[in-house]
């Protein structure tokens, strides 16, 4: 970060907020604070130190060798693709939730085009998700990277199935919660109640 003519390098390995945009909002958050008079000492301390909110690509634990993340907040595509693209080592990520009618080509076509093994889709968008996949893309290596399922218990006992040992697992369902759960923060904590259920 360059501010007012000093320079200094964030600890990005040692911060709990993942993703570049994250790194964005720390440098404004920064200079904000360099201007209000507080030390660089304090600043980093607090940066090294500051925990994401709640279902906000939060890290949940680590089950069985795979890490889980719940990023539940996620309504809209460039959210789901910002999960992704935050964390080096998505093996399985779960998607879906109310259709409510949006425009999901480019996260379809983000899909099509990164590394994650396993795209689990439930309920109303995951079937619309994988019905427009379906009729978009022929390459079977594709498409068999997509699993449907109803609701999020099948999706969670799915991802314990599917994730590698050693990567991680991403709830992050580009849709509202609404006709399962009353909202996003009820659809994360039955997120992190299922990984950790026997």
């Amino acid at each position: 970060i360059s501010y007012n003519g000093e320079t200094i390098n964030i600890p990005v390995g040692e911060m709990k907020l993942a993703g570049t945009h994250n790194c964005y909002n720390v440098a404004v958050a920064y200079a904000v604070c360099r201007m209000c008079g507080l030390s660089i000492e304090t600043i980093m301390k607090s940066v090294c130190t500051y925990s994401p909110l709640p279902h906000r690509l939060e890290y949940i634990g680590t089950v069985n060798e795979v890490k889980y993340y719940d990023d539940s907040i996620s309504t809209i595509c460039a959210a789901a693709i910002q999960a992704v693209k935050s964390l080096k080592d998505v093996d399985t990520l779960i998607i879906g939730g109310m259709d409510r009618g949006i425009d999901y080509t480019e996260l379809i076509d983000f899909l099509a085009t990164c590394t994650v093994s396993n795209i689990i889709l439930m309920s109303d968008t995951g079937k619309r998700i994988s019905d427009e996949i379906r009729a978009k893309f022929s390459d079977e290596a594709f498409l068999s990277k997509l699993h449907l399922t109803d609701k999020l218990e099948g999706a969670v006992k799915l991802a314990k199935e599917l994730t590698a040992k050693g990567k991680s697992c991403v709830m992050s369902p580009a849709a509202a919660s609404y006709n399962d759960f009353k909202n996003f923060e009820e659809r994360g904590d039955a997120f992190k109640a299922l990984v950790f259920a026997e």
